[in-house]
């Protein structure tokens, strides 16, 4: 049995191991929306490659739109970049407390 203190120290364990659970769902749903965007920049450029070889585009607009898709698309990958980061963080997160959690649970039971 552990006393007061170590069951004090164990909750907050558990606090912070369910929290990987909450942070791998918000990362999954973002990499819904993620792709979604990339979708739509994909056929934006589909869509300026068609005109430009139609030559339905002036060069100026051309060079306005080129610079605002890559301004999304870097944005994109700074998101992709960051969420990554947290996938790292909370992988070592669930590493480190998993044994932890699993050897209060075998010495409970």
């Amino acid at each position: 049995k552990f006393s007061i203190q170590e069951d004090t120290v164990i909750n907050k364990i558990f606090i912070h191991y369910s929290q990987i659970d909450k942070s791998m769902k918000r990362i999954l749903k973002m990499d819904l929306q993620l792709k979604k965007e990339i979708e739509i920049s994909r056929t934006q450029i589909s869509n300026l490659l068609y005109d430009v070889n139609d030559n339905l585009v002036d060069t100026t607009f051309l060079k306005e739109y080129i610079k605002e898709e890559k301004r999304i698309v870097l944005i994109l990958v700074n998101r992709i970049n960051h969420n990554l980061e947290i996938i790292r963080a909370e992988t070592n997160r669930y590493d480190s407390l998993n044994p932890i959690i699993e050897n209060y649970l075998n010495k409970n039971n």
